[in-house]
């Protein structure tokens, strides 16, 4: 069939196939916006005015007459917008007006609620990330995923919790809380308590850990342990400095790593409870030589190092040295 016998010019083709998926993709696209978004009007628009503009006697093409459209259903389109809006709303009954405020806040209920569940999706995804490819280290039952060390974490709470209840503390600093684990023990008996974690990775967890376990009395703190921070911490009844000193050792020297100590101790009002890496730990970790063991060595330095102490023993639990081989270590509890 030829063109010209339904009045479209011969000369139409050479420019018909690009300039017609144009102008027919920006129809489309108000016709979807139309109905998407407010008036039955929007539906109508686009088209009307692509007839309006074909029947002008301009002399234009039909790229320059696609623009023409967009722009001027996108116009019109704003202006039937707001002139519905306003002629609805100066007409509706008070029913009306609050039928339309419910729903107005049915609306906003359920973007929060798909809010949500888009948070939490984008944290479980974030958490993936942060523990691949060892999986996580504390065996928190809110969070999924493998745990890699949770028997020395869970024997240790074990061996922690009686003194914690003996002495009925009623406040907690978790140092070095890395995922969280004892800090959600802690608030799990009601003891308000700051978990104190300066890695990105490890403190994300334990936010995420702590919103899933519903405590409202767990708060974490993004904060490096330095000589010139420990004055920052919180005074409480019990502190847990658990499987940090080393670190501090390597990264900050013994005397750092002992002044850290001190002014932990002075801000703990009941008890300390403390154990490090040992003499598994290798010689680039720079600590001293434990003799004539670990347990005596140390017993012996946290007895000068928090004055007014009275260091308890709590057993050997399982841990992992630098290269993740099993190995044991010991806990300690520094009561006043």
């Amino acid at each position: 069939m030829e063109f010209t016998r339904l009045g479209i010019p011969a000369t139409l083709p050479l420019v018909a196939p690009w300039a017609m998926r144009v102008v027919a993709s920006l129809a489309m696209f108000s016709l979807v916006a139309g109905v998407a978004r407010v008036s039955k009007a929007w539906i109508v628009l686009p088209f009307a005015l692509f007839a309006v503009l074909e029947l002008t006697p301009w002399d234009h093409s039909l790229h320059q007459a696609a623009v023409l459209v967009a722009a001027g259903a996108l116009a019109a389109g704003l202006v039937a917008r707001r002139t519905a809006s306003g002629t609805s709303t100066g007409q509706m009954s008070d029913a009306a007006v609050r039928r339309h405020q419910t729903q107005a806040g049915i609306g906003l209920l359920r973007r929060l609620v798909s809010r949500t569940a888009l948070d939490e999706r984008i944290d479980l995804l974030r958490l993936r990330l942060d523990t691949f490819p060892y999986g996580r280290y504390q065996p928190i039952e809110a969070l999924p995923g493998r745990v890699k060390r949770a028997d020395g974490s869970i024997s240790r709470w074990k061996a922690m919790r009686p003194v914690v209840e003996r002495l009925n503390v009623s406040t907690g600093l978790d140092v070095g809380a890395y995922e969280g684990y004892f800090s959600i023990q802690l608030g799990s008996l009601g003891i308000a308590t700051v978990a104190l974690e300066s890695a990105p990775t490890h403190y994300r967890t334990a936010l995420l850990a702590v919103r899933r376990t519903g405590l409202d009395n767990v708060g974490v703190l993004a904060l490096e342990i330095r000589a010139d921070t420990v004055a920052l911490t919180p005074a409480v009844d019990c502190t847990l400095f658990l499987s940090l000193w080393h670190h501090l050792v390597r990264w900050q020297g013994i005397d750092a790593a002992t002044e850290i100590t001190a002014g932990l101790w002075a801000k703990t009002a009941q008890v300390m409870f403390f154990d490090t890496g040992e003499n598994e730990m290798p010689d680039w970790f720079d600590l001293p030589e434990m003799t004539p063991d670990p347990r005596v060595w140390l017993e012996g330095y946290l007895a000068a190092t928090c004055p007014g102490g009275r260091v308890e023993h709590l057993g050997r639990h399982a841990a992992f040295d630098a290269e993740g081989n099993p190995c044991e270590r010991n806990l300690f509890a520094v009561v006043r």
